[in-house]
């Protein structure tokens, strides 16, 4: 084929790895020009206009990639739109755009509902401002040893979780992975979900859960809420006992993306509700879902059609009996209180659920929880996406700062050290965790990388998470250094919740790993109890 014009690539994370040598355009190809890496081909739209002078074009979608027009190259221009960057509009018409572009009418419609009060979940907990150190490689060496030497003192109680018998004296560049993972305690109940029929109900009902890991780690967050008694009745509900137009218990899941996890768990109450009562007049339960974004193959179509599906066995999941409500919105503006007193679930069992609740959105959700956590039943939040948190909304920044905090080094944790567990913790997920040799190789590609190097006395100083291991040459790795940091944000959170959510029920808030690191690596889960019944 003939020279062809430069081609671009629509993802700028990966425009730099990908050349016109390894993928040239097709012959005669008269379509857009633009490579999509995670499709590994090239956008088949039609051009906007067609090729002069073998000049590279582009369709609607891609055209701002175009870098040279022949034509007038300033009306042309094409720029992402500032309120949805999925898009791109001409920059002469930016103006104009943002008065009726669809991200801007689905704001202002959030910003006209009930529940909308403006970053009313934000801010997080604690004091925010605190002085750190933030500089030099040998400062982040300092954080990572005082990471893992935390990590195991606070939760390696039995010296068997330790290759030292005294916890106070490890010496963190001796800890292993396997230390780490023992530190916190695996309980997966996801068995007793697979013998009561979990499966077969999801056939059933054409529920579409993302593949066995995904069902897998529901059945053992549905097995959580079971052990804690969340699907029992007690006298304080059967007090409530309402007709259809009243809610008695409420699913209420925060993050819900497709709201697969909240329909599993709406489903087992409504079965179990049923099977205790045996009664026409059973009162329906309710699955409320927040979540920000859009997406296809929701649980509302299931629910919206589980009426119309012949199931023969509704003795484990029973969606007949739920209603659903779906509110979108970023959890920085719901008013969670406004929302149940909307749906009449204020004088119900409410059960509160996440699974992979993504890094701020954990500190959101408990601090939504603050006005209605005596109506809490019980919550368990899967959490995830640690690097995505922020120290600004982070609601455990006094519990972690108390544990961090190292007078005798005189060592600080603030604002800058959490940086460093976030851009960290992303080393939890990395497929090589071989251990660390004395032999380290300059050019090794780093973890998350993205995080901004230090510059001291005019050297760029990387701080990523493959150098302070292989500097420190710590034997736990970087899926082990990754871990302890995950952990140690959460342990902030539950510090939290069980100082200030429900001071008086300290011993009913945990953290756990609900399945192995082999079904997931985010495989952590903040529960709570708050009912009498103890778990067995």
């Amino acid at each position: 084929m003939a020279s062809s014009p430069s081609v671009q690539v629509a993802d700028t994370k990966l425009r730099a790895k990908i050349t016109d040598k390894q993928f040239p355009l097709p012959e005669n190809w008269d379509r857009c020009h633009a490579f999509l890496p995670k499709k590994m081909k090239y956008c088949r739209q039609l051009p906007v206009f067609p090729a002069k002078n073998d000049a590279a074009m582009y369709c609607g979608n891609h055209f701002c990639l175009l870098q040279s027009m022949e034509a007038d190259t300033a009306s042309s221009k094409r720029v992402p739109c500032p309120l949805d960057p999925t898009h791109t509009v001409l920059e002469r018409l930016l103006a104009t755009h943002l008065k009726k572009c669809p991200a801007a009418k689905q704001a202002r419609r959030q910003e006209e509902s009930y529940y909308f009060a403006q970053n009313i979940n934000t801010g997080g907990s604690g004091t925010l401002h605190r002085q750190s150190s933030k500089g030099s490689l040998e400062w982040a060496q300092q954080v990572a040893l005082r990471v893992l030497q935390v990590h195991q003192q606070i939760f390696a109680i039995d010296a068997a979780t330790t290759q030292t018998q005294a916890i106070d004296a490890v010496d963190p560049t001796l800890v292993t992975l396997a230390d780490i993972c023992a530190a916190i305690p695996t309980i997966d109940l996801s068995l007793h979900e697979y013998e009561s029929g979990l499966n077969r109900s999801l056939q059933e009902y054409h529920v579409r859960s993302g593949g066995p890991k995904h069902v897998h780690q529901q059945a053992s967050l549905v097995g959580h809420l079971r052990q804690c008694g969340a699907f029992d009745r007690d006298e304080r509900h059967k007090q409530h006992v309402s007709t259809r137009s009243g809610s008695k218990t409420t699913i209420l899941e925060v993050g819900a993306g497709r709201g697969m996890t909240g329909l599993v768990v709406a489903g087992v109450a409504a079965a179990l509700a049923k099977e205790a009562t045996a009664s026409s007049s059973l009162p329906r339960v309710k699955l409320v879902m927040v979540e920000r974004n859009g997406s296809r193959s929701k649980a509302d179509t299931i629910l919206r059609k589980a009426s119309m599906l012949n199931v023969s066995d509704k003795s484990y999941m029973d969606l007949d009996m739920v209603d659903y409500s779906r509110i979108h919105c970023d959890l920085s503006h719901v008013n969670i209180d406004k929302v149940l007193e909307k749906e009449h679930s204020l004088d119900g069992k409410l059960i509160v659920v996440a699974k992979h609740l993504c890094g701020v959105g954990t500190d959101l959700a408990l601090k939504s929880m603050e006005p209605i956590k005596d109506q809490v039943s019980a919550c368990i939040m899967a959490t995830c996406c640690h690097g995505a948190c922020r120290w600004s909304d982070y609601v455990g920044r006094d519990f972690l700062c108390a544990d961090m905090d190292d007078p005798s080094r005189n060592f600080v944790f603030g604002s800058a050290e959490f940086d460093l567990l976030c851009h960290w913790s992303g080393g939890a997920v990395h497929v090589d965790n071989s251990e660390i040799s004395t032999s380290c190789t300059a050019d090794r590609p780093d973890v998350n990388n993205d995080y901004p190097n230090i510059a001291t006395n005019g050297e760029s100083v990387v701080l990523g998470v493959t150098r302070i291991v292989e500097s420190l040459n710590l034997r736990c790795g970087q899926q082990g250094l990754g871990r302890a940091c995950q952990r140690l944000i959460d342990y902030g959170r539950l510090g939290y919740i069980r100082d200030v959510l429900y001071p008086k029920m300290h011993d009913r808030a945990k953290l756990l790993y609900y399945v192995s690191c082999d079904i997931s690596p985010q495989n952590a889960a903040l529960v709570i109890r708050t009912s009498d019944r103890s778990p067995h």
